[in-house]
């Protein structure tokens, strides 16, 4: 499932793209001055070594920024405190975890010059990249988000795998409602295994999950079958992330332990309420997207922005949003956007 196409979307604050394979979604780039995500996967930069906690192999750096990063370093002549280092950033901060990244040699090849492009390079070096224009392009990145916050997302023969992350690991269960288990009970299960599995592949690699994951089987899953459920993960992700992985056979008790190495903060943690939905600030940047989008193909005499009332909080905090609106479509607006809260719970955009 080789990515095929790269979709691009720039607006108003935002930067937004969604890997494909066909119409299946593989990856998400985000990033928004609305939402600050810190050092960026594949970038790099100058720091300064602050710690090295006895006991471990590597040491706390600090950008010019002020911003944290573990850098593993080599027991024998490693840097004193103080040292200026040029590091890239292996693995992004994620909810208490700081950064993660790797002294750079200085026989190493440039970094890319944006984190956009460092994502591309990590993902698909070669793939195509394409702006997204229209409402078929923008209804495919709009659904690749809203699968990627979803608790739950439909097999493709019937059926439904949740995803629920803990602290200490993220649980994929199977619900069999909905789907047809036709012929013997063990190959059904064993069929049904072997798709959720690469399910759990894909919705990993989307939402750039990571650390250990497990699977609940659905019953029977005896050991010839346990295997191929365990290679038929594997295989999946190998074919959707340079990221190393590892996987158990399911246990005698159904679960299928997976261990995957982290990259990317987890979407969720940046535009989700970790509930399947959008946070206050994803749904703000959503509004001004959906808004954006209709200004600039219908242009208006009037426009408004309604949104939850969390959400209008958070662009309310932020009015640089609707004013840049405005300024870049004002031939089309008139003198303003009116932004408001919509007592429905819902987002809307009226263009008159």
């Amino acid at each position: 499932m080789a990515i095929t196409e790269i979709l691009l979307e720039t607006r108003i604050g935002e930067r937004l793209s969604v890997a494909f394979s066909g119409d299946t979604p593989l990856a998400i780039f985000h990033e928004s001055d609305w939402i600050p995500r810190g050092l960026r996967l594949g970038t790099s930069h100058e720091v300064i070594l602050r710690e090295r906690p006895a006991g471990l192999d590597g040491a706390f750096c600090e950008t010019e920024s002020g911003a944290s990063v573990f850098v593993r370093l080599g027991k024998a002549k490693a840097p004193p405190t103080g040292a200026r280092l040029r590091v890239e950033i292996v693995c992004e901060a994620r909810k208490s975890k700081a950064a993660r990244g790797r002294v750079r040699a200085e026989a190493d090849e440039t970094s890319p010059a944006t984190a956009f492009e460092a994502w591309k390079a990590h993902i698909a070096p070669g793939a195509t990249i394409t702006f997204a224009e229209g409402a078929e392009d923008w209804a495919r990145i709009d659904g690749a988000l809203e699968t990627a916050l979803l608790s739950k997302v439909t097999l493709p023969g019937g059926g439904r795998l949740s995803v629920a992350r803990t602290p200490a690991l993220t649980a994929f269960d199977i619900d069999t409602a909905g789907r047809p288990m036709r012929g013997p009970r063990g190959e059904a299960a064993t069929s049904l295994n072997i798709e959720a599995a690469k399910e759990m592949a894909r919705q990993m690699a989307l939402r750039g999950l990571g650390g250990l994951a497990v699977l609940d089987c659905v019953a029977p899953v005896p050991k010839p079958s346990g295997g191929d459920i365990k290679a038929a993960f594997l295989a999946a992700f190998r074919d959707l992330s340079p990221r190393k992985a590892a996987a158990l056979a399911p246990s005698p008790f159904g679960l299928m332990e997976v261990s995957l190495a982290w990259a990317e903060t987890p979407i969720d943690e940046v535009l989700g309420n970790g509930e399947g939905g959008f946070s206050p600030a994803g749904e703000a940047l959503r509004g001004l997207r959906l808004l954006e989008r209709r200004v600039k193909t219908a242009p208006c005499v009037s426009a408004g922005l309604a949104l939850p009332k969390a959400a209008y909080m958070a662009a309310d905090e932020r009015p640089g949003g609707i004013a840049a609106i405005e300024a870049l479509y004002g031939m089309q607006l008139g003198p303003r956007v009116l932004l408001e809260i919509n007592p429905d719970g819902r987002t809307e955009v009226t263009c008159s």
